[in-house]
């Protein structure tokens, strides 16, 4: 599905996720919804209302938070274990809206490796009509220009594997590297985004230390390259929100559900959809342990509704 828009006086030709025609609807991270205490993962995403599911997969091609009621989980590693995921897909009526791989561009896996890891997933995600496999570059004390390096020498090749399977492949603004402009914006420029792109998840680049408006500022600028969401809040102290914090300061403390956080979603996602998104909003609310149930399936349901409220309002072309 193509389509096109003028950005700042360019013309862009966006390829929008398979489920970009139904328009943008709301999704959950698997993860997120283990310490809710069901039976299985379906039932938890059931009693907060989503039918989208982010499923990590490791290396080993397992899905570890896809659990079921006996206590077993999937997998997508032969045959036999794509059959029987898609079959209880199916049956309980839930689509995969990403698959998510955690590449270390500094640990033991090659980019030969990563190549064969990523392919795998994207045959299976081709079968399941997956949009998206996003793709998180993980490393620590390296340069700058070491990380930019290391992350085209990953990541260039597997345009590729998106190319062969018709998946879009995403990067993850997350940790030091990628939550800053002079590092992200030139990896993005290497890579043709109709193949790979970006997953923006705007709260790392609050969680970051930039304030309030400039976060805002890198939610416009990078609007253009976004092919996939997450979504979270953080509520700082006032005289906080517009300050240069240190990275990462009192995340947890300040974590916040989506609706009451410092984030204006409604504006944020006026972005992204200006400039042609219309894929999933994937929740990953951090603040999630500060509850238990009943109050913890209460807050999965508001944050759900919430952003569900941004989206009728698009739809209907209100909002901004």
């Amino acid at each position: 599905m193509k389509r096109t828009l003028i950005f700042s006086g360019v013309l862009l030709v966006l390829l929008l996720p398979l489920h970009a025609k139904e328009g943008m609807r709301v999704g959950i991270r698997d993860g997120y919804l283990k310490s809710m205490g069901y039976k299985d993962v379906w039932s938890a995403a059931k009693a907060i209302g989503v039918e989208r599911l982010e499923l990590e997969v490791t290396p080993e091609l397992r899905c570890p938070n896809l659990y079921e009621a006996d206590g077993t989980t999937h997998s997508i590693a032969d045959k036999t274990s794509v059959e029987r995921l898609k079959k209880t897909l199916k049956a309980k009526k839930i689509s995969v809206c990403a698959f998510t791989t955690v590449i270390p561009l500094a640990g033991p896996m090659t980019p030969s490796q990563v190549y064969q890891w990523v392919s795998s997933v994207a045959k299976v995600a081709r079968q399941l009509k997956t949009p998206v496999i996003m793709m998180p570059l993980i490393a620590r004390n390296v340069e700058d220009a070491q990380f930019i390096e290391k992350a085209r020498e990953f990541v260039v090749p597997l345009q590729a594997v998106a190319k062969e399977n018709g998946v879009q492949l995403t990067i993850e603004n997350l940790g030091h590297y990628l939550n800053r402009k002079e590092v992200l914006d030139p990896i993005l420029k290497s890579f043709d985004s109709r193949y790979v792109a970006l997953t923006l998840d705007i709260c790392n680049m609050y969680w970051f230390g930039h304030p309030l408006s400039k976060v805002y500022e890198l939610a416009e600028h990078f609007a253009p390259y976004i092919r996939y969401a997450h979504v979270k809040n953080i509520q700082y102290p006032e005289e906080k929100r517009e300050t240069q914090r240190t990275e990462g300061w009192e995340y947890l403390q300040y974590a916040e559900p989506v609706p009451s956080g410092d984030l204006d979603f409604r504006k944020i996602i006026g972005f992204y959809h200006k400039s042609g998104y219309r894929g999933t909003l994937t929740l990953e609310d951090d603040s999630l342990g500060k509850f238990k149930m009943p109050q913890l399936q209460q807050i999965h349901q508001k944050d759900v509704q919430h952003l569900r409220g941004i989206v009728e309002q698009r739809s209907k072309g209100s909002g901004t």
